[in-house]
């Protein structure tokens, strides 16, 4: 079972992962680089979708190799990037994207890069046709963007899901 997961607290995630234990997390949200050990200590963390620069990919790399020595298990990765521009989001600028992808898959060989991640630019009207900041994604050429462009295509259906896991931890967890 893959759950998406808004960052609760300790608390939350540890009562929620007793109950159940296959859940498997992914972290969204901006991570800041002295909280990356608490977020790897998450039971069954499975992915982080907000990785915005080199400097915290490198230290996600290597704390996950401290917290799993054995090296067995990468941690999946998304690219965040900052398509709309905006000064209030989190994300390397798009035409900073393709170095960084290429950081993870090159140098941080802890982490697994899975795809690319993007939030449009809030409150665009969809009655103006596709939202440009998604558009942007899939017209980055190049190889890395190629493959994270190919990564991400398989992972847009799984918005709804967050939405609906929201407004279920809003109700409680039954």
């Amino acid at each position: 079972m893959v759950l998406l997961a808004l960052w609760l607290s300790g608390q939350s995630v540890g009562l929620i992962a007793s109950q159940c234990p296959n859940i498997r997390w992914h972290f969204i949200g901006h991570l800041q680089s002295n909280k990356v050990n608490k977020v790897l200590g998450v039971p069954n963390l499975n992915c982080i979708e907000t990785i915005h620069d080199e400097k915290l990919a490198t230290l996600v790399n290597n704390a996950w190799l401290r917290a799993h020595p054995d090296g067995k298990t990468k941690l999946k990765v998304f690219v965040q990037i900052n398509t709309s521009g905006e000064e209030n989001k989190n994300g390397v600028p798009s035409d900073a994207a393709e170095g960084l992808v290429g950081h993870v898959i090159n140098s941080c060989p802890n982490l697994e890069f899975v795809g690319l991640m993007t939030i449009g630019k809030y409150g665009y009207d969809m009655s103006q046709g596709p939202n440009p900041d998604f558009q942007e994604l899939s017209q980055m050429p190049s190889g890395h963007l190629q493959e994270a462009q190919s990564r991400s295509n398989q992972s847009r259906t799984i918005d709804g899901h967050v939405h609906r896991l929201r407004a279920c931890y809003r109700g409680g967890i039954n």
